[in-house]
């Protein structure tokens, strides 16, 4: 027994060390009324009692020592107070009135004790205070200012023994790390006061003890400043101050790491009486789930309104009583608060605000609120918390603000794999009368392709990546709409929580998950309380019986951004997605090394031979770019012309050329005039799996005027204006699908891929919905070049392609349109260039199209990235080349076994 209460007493002292500081600012603030009126103090009449405290002293097991009585306590009794005598060998001697009749009751106030009562008419009777919010240490070493109480029969003489009128309960967590706070909350839900933890006690002089008001749940802060309590293997015991009472359905324990980990626990029923400091024997094992990558349920946020809609618990938070200078921005976290406060009452300034200065810094590093409240909530590395607050149990994201808020736990998840998945799982409450929207948002890469809410699988309808116009950066958005997420009935938001499970696909290292409401503009009411995150990582999905991957990429002008590094990053870019076949776009050198300057012919890295052979295997090929595949393990090239921009296609396959099409060569436009194609086509045949493909390349005329014309010469102008280059762009791509698709000879399955310059009508709701009348810039292109051109009465209704069949097979849009595809459905749109549009598109045949797996992506990762500004080479002190391609690779899966 010796040896446990002196590891208590060690554990005490040792949690004192690191938190002096944060004791101080409790013990002087609380919220406790300092000006209490108590009677003057008196001197009685009988002298015949000694005083102590009970042996089982519930101070003594937390807070390391029993209570020293001195001259300077209070003892209170009938309204009136006494002072404790003390001889010179500490015996203590009360001077108290004599009964006549009945029971004793008194209260003992050590000094300091005025700070656990809130102002009572009947000091100091009621209002005594249950701490919600307790500190490691700090609580505990302040209990030996806590009141006791006594009873005894006046008429007899003896020793009156004071005991504990708070009660606790000890509970040992075993494992390891630091843990940042310990939460108990009341299972019940009941919606009585006799459901709540702590709060505000009254004793009645007949000695009942009730709870008059609180909350139902009690939280142990352990951030110490920053550095968090260890846990050890062997255990270590926490104890938590709460009403004493009977706790019928038992109580959920919570313990989170100051690493963002976490894990839920089940304590059984249990009653405490009043100085009772209940042990729950058997310890937790502390050993979050492997795949759990981030944890927070808020626990140490406990100030503000009560939005969970709990009736029975009471909203508080700090005023002027506990900081002179009360500003929300201003509290140190540390303050104990029980001023009642409304429901949509915050408990925090707004923890970031101006966009511009938190933008690329950590809530640590940039923040509105002080640093030591950055200390005590453990939020120093949130990467943000934009427009936050906090609440009881919970944050709210953007609420009380005009604008959008936002919370974005970690910058990069501690994952090496190529691409990864996680399942995102929280708690959300959208603010009584928002008009806005709530999403997830993965900035850079990767799709959400499974939306649950509160149990039921919902489709997805708004996942949407595109180049941002507000934040400047490629998100991708999984909205939450009202249809799905009703907003509560009132501003006490009880019927207003829904639970919500988003899991992502295609997350890389450069991808960035937060929580974010919707709408960018600021003339609509905003704001969501977010509760309970957890982010788990999840396996992959099946990976395809026969895979067939296929990448299109335009590299602009041979990848001229690495081909000083000899195309080591590329080839290694390559390598890392594993395509099957590639299809580059602008395959041929034109700029110098690291700089925007064309460059001489004799300068290119890429086809410095001109073949002119007319050998179907060697003409358009060279030593380069067959050296360059060989380092993504493809054995096979082919180019499609010599023009200024060829496209190549590599493969793991042999290559069959079946047909070139160079640059100004002529083709028949079925029902028109012939056209020239501007940068040439090819077809080609791989055979996988045992069946051959055709593969189809092209790049379209990018211009709104027509070839022959100088952008702005007056005959560029109008032919700009009547539009005549995107009527130039249908007739290259009829003149090229009737020279291909409709071989009948060559087969059913065809893909149909390159840089189009122009978009599809199938993501129309994207630029109306998203960029907000950018569509009108685009309208022209989907119209003449997809639009008039790659129609057929076999498209399901809604597709935006319906009419009469042109080339005697249909072609979908593979991205779009597959089966497979996370990206089929209004709003599920990858972009594609450094804009807000896809320009690489691939058809294919019907055959082709129930083949898409899930494994359809655009690729944003370290490489691929489309970045705005150059970046610094520190080896050499200079800029390089701002960005590898103007455009994104498409990567497309297909399984060959269907």
């Amino acid at each position: 027994m010796k040896k446990k209460y002196y590891l208590l007493i060690c554990l005490a002292l040792l949690a004192l060390s690191c938190t002096q500081e944060q004791k101080l600012e409790f013990a002087k603030g609380g919220g406790a009324q300092k000006d209490t009126p108590m009677p003057e103090k008196q001197t009685g009449n009988y002298a015949g009692f000694s005083a102590g405290t009970a042996l089982t002293s519930l101070r003594a097991a937390v807070g390391g020592s029993a209570h020293v009585f001195s001259p300077e306590d209070e003892i209170y009794l009938k309204s009136a107070l006494y002072h404790p005598e003390i001889d010179s060998e500490g015996n203590v001697r009360l001077d108290i009135p004599a009964a006549t009749s009945g029971e004793y009751l008194m209260f003992l106030y050590p000094k300091g004790s005025r700070f656990w009562f809130i102002n009572s008419e009947e000091a100091p009777l009621k209002g005594l205070i249950i701490p919600y919010s307790q500190f490691y240490g700090a609580t505990a070493a302040l209990l030996s200012e806590y009141p006791l109480i006594a009873r005894h029969n006046g008429s007899e003489t003896g020793a009156i023994e004071f005991e504990e009128i708070i009660s606790a309960v000890g509970i040992t967590v075993k494992g390891s790390g630091s843990v940042a706070s310990v939460h108990l909350q009341n299972k019940s839900k009941e919606q009585l006061v006799s459901g709540n933890l702590a709060g505000m006690a009254s004793y009645t002089v007949n000695g009942t003890f009730e709870l008059t008001e609180g909350v139902n749940f009690v939280n142990l802060n352990c951030t110490c400043d920053g550095n968090g309590v260890a846990i050890s293997p062997e255990g270590t015991t926490f104890y938590l101050l709460l009403a004493p009472g009977s706790y019928a359905e038992g109580l959920t324990l919570t313990v989170t790491g100051m690493d963002h980990k976490g894990q839920v626990f089940d304590v059984a029923p249990f009653e405490v009486a009043p100085g009772e400091v209940k042990t729950i024997e058997t310890p937790f094992n502390y050993a979050p789930d492997e795949d759990l990558l981030f944890f927070e349920h808020f626990d140490n946020f406990v100030w503000g309104g009560n939005v969970k809609g709990n009736a029975a618990v009471s909203s508080y938070a700090p005023d002027a009583s506990t900081n002179p200078n009360e500003t929300p921005g201003l509290r140190t976290g540390y303050e104990q608060a029980f001023t009642k406060v409304a429901t949509i009452t915050p408990g925090s300034a707004l923890m970031q605000t101006n966009w511009d200065s938190v933008n690329g810094w950590t809530v640590g590093q940039r923040h509105n609120v002080s640093s030591e409240y950055v200390k005590s909530r453990n939020i120093g590395d949130i990467v943000y918390m934009y427009r936050c607050q906090e609440f009881q149990g919970c944050i709210s994201v953007g609420a009380a603000d005009d604008s959008r808020g936002g919370y974005t736990p970690v910058k990069t998840w501690p994952i090496t794999d190529r691409e990864y998945s996680l399942k995102a799982e929280f708690d959300v409450c959208l603010r009584y009368g928002t008009k806005d929207r709530f999403c997830t948002k993965l900035n850079v890469s990767g799709i959400a392709s499974k939306l649950v809410i509160d149990g039921q699988e919902v489709p997805l309808q708004n996942t949407i990546g595109g180049n941002n116009t507000y934040t400047h950066s490629f998100e991708n958005k999984c909205s939450f709409d009202r249809d799905v997420i009703p907003g509560p009935s009132s501003n006490n938001y009880e019927d207003g929580w829904h639970h919500v499970e988003v899991t992502f696909v295609h997350m890389n290292e450069l991808s960035l998950l937060g929580l974010w409401g919707y709408d960018v503009t600021n003339t609509m009411t905003h704001g969501a309380l977010i509760d309970n995150v957890e982010i788990r990582r999840v396996p992959l999905e099946t990976a395809a019986e026969k895979p067939l991957r296929v990448l299109l990429y335009n590299i602009q002008y041979g990848m001229w951004a690495d081909q000083a590094n000899n195309f080591n990053n590329f080839a290694a870019f390559i390598k890392k997605y594993e395509p099957d076949v590639c299809i580059f776009n602008e395959a041929k050198s034109g700029w110098a090394d690291g700089v925007a300057t064309s460059c001489a012919s004799s300068k290119y890295h890429l086809f410095t031979n001109n073949a002119t052979s007319t050998d179907a295997d060697n003409v358009m090929t060279n030593a380069q770019w067959k050296s360059l595949a060989a380092r993504w393990d493809h054995a096979y090239h082919a180019c499609s012309n010599n023009s200024q921009f060829p496209q190549v296609i590599t493969s793991k396959y042999p290559i069959k050329n079946i047909r070139r099409y160079p640059s100004n060569i002529e083709l028949e436009v079925p029902g028109e005039s012939n056209v020239k194609l501007q940068r040439g086509a090819g077809h080609f045949q791989i055979t996988a799996y045992g069946e051959t493909i055709n593969f189809v390349t092209l790049h379209l005329w990018p211009e709104k005027y027509r070839a022959g014309y100088a952008k702005n010469s007056d005959a560029g102008k109008e032919s700009a204006g009547k539009r005549e280059g995107y009527d130039l762009q249908r007739r290259e791509l009829k003149a090229i699908l009737n020279s291909t698709v409709t071989q009948t000879n060559r087969g059913d399955n065809w893909l149909i891929m390159g840089d189009m310059n122009s978009v599809s009508p199938l993501d129309e709701d994207y630029l109306i919905d998203v960029q907000y009348g950018e569509y009108i810039n685009y309208g022209d292109k989907w119209v003449l070049t997809h639009k008039q051109v790659l129609q057929s009465p076999e498209r399901p209704e809604g597709s935006g392609m319906n009419g009469e069949l042109q080339f005697g097979r249909a072609l979908f849009d593979m991205v779009r349109e597959g089966d497979g595809s996370l990206f089929t459905g209004p709003g599920r749109m990858i972009t594609s260039t450094a804009g807000n549009v896809r320009y690489d598109i691939m058809y294919g045949s019907e055959s082709m199209r129930k083949r898409v797996d899930y494994n359809t992506l655009s690729i944003h990762d370290s490489f691929s990235l489309i970045r705005t500004t150059a970046q610094y080479d520190p080896e050499n002190d200079e800029k390089k080349a701002r960005k590898p391609s103007d455009h994104l690779p498409i990567l497309v899966e297909f399984d060959m076994s269907k």
